[in-house]
């Protein structure tokens, strides 16, 4: 599957990572491309239009600049195209979606963080309901996320419940470590690596005995 990614931010760079086959990537800021040059198999661009010869196509531009972008571009993509919106705050327009029927455009959220995901951790591509061979054809875009069909408009929510707690677990651990005068180097490998890699451990399911019998006592 060829695929176009728009925006080259934090998103846009985890998604080409995430991304498989032959990649293309557009920016209007000539400036931003090169970082990408040397491993997108179709090149770099600053227009919008070349994003037709690809089969998916994947925005990640700030909210602000999503309705031009699809105004733009939607008159110039070939039939069954499949077209993302990846922004957290901004949806596709269901006029928009009727004016162009030929087209599968679908809004995506991330459940993940593009930090978390740059470190290796692998983020969820939520995807609005779209036909079963249209989502077999996104997973395969983006084999570096896991996919899945659902209501991406919750994933606002999700994401902030998930980063309230996790802060709210970290600057905890800080103010209690640092009332017992521990020095701010272990406070910070405590928050910054003990806490995050004991999350992935009990994500795998791979935390030990110790780490385990708390999860049982917190149950």
């Amino acid at each position: 599957m060829s695929f176009a990614l728009i925006g080259s931010g934090k998103l846009g760079r985890v998604l080409f990572q995430a991304a498989a086959g032959p990649r293309l990537v557009i920016d209007m800021r000539p400036e931003n491309l090169e970082p990408f040059r040397a491993q997108a198999e179709l090149g770099v661009t600053t227009r919008l239009a070349d994003a037709a010869q690809c089969q998916v196509t994947a925005a990640a531009v700030p909210a602000g600049a999503c309705e031009e972008v699809f105004a733009a571009l939607c008159p110039q993509l070939p039939e069954g195209h499949i077209f993302l919106n990846f922004s957290t705050n901004w949806d596709i327009p269901q006029e928009l979606a009727e004016q162009y029927p030929h087209l599968h455009l679908l809004n995506v959220k991330l459940v993940g963080s593009a930090i978390g995901i740059s470190h290796g951790l692998k983020g969820l591509a939520v995807v609005a309901q779209a036909p079963g061979q249209v989502l077999e054809q996104i997973q395969k875009s983006l084999p570096g996320l896991e996919t899945m069909a659902g209501d991406p408009i919750a994933v606002r929510d999700i994401n902030t419940r998930a980063t309230r707690a996790a802060l709210a677990a970290a600057v905890a651990l800080e103010k209690e470590l640092a009332g017992l005068d521990v020095p701010a180097p272990m406070i910070r490998a405590a928050a910054g690596c003990l806490m995050p890699g004991v999350i992935i451990a009990y994500q795998n399911n791979e935390l030990g005995g110790f780490a385990q019998k708390i999860v049982d006592e917190l149950r």
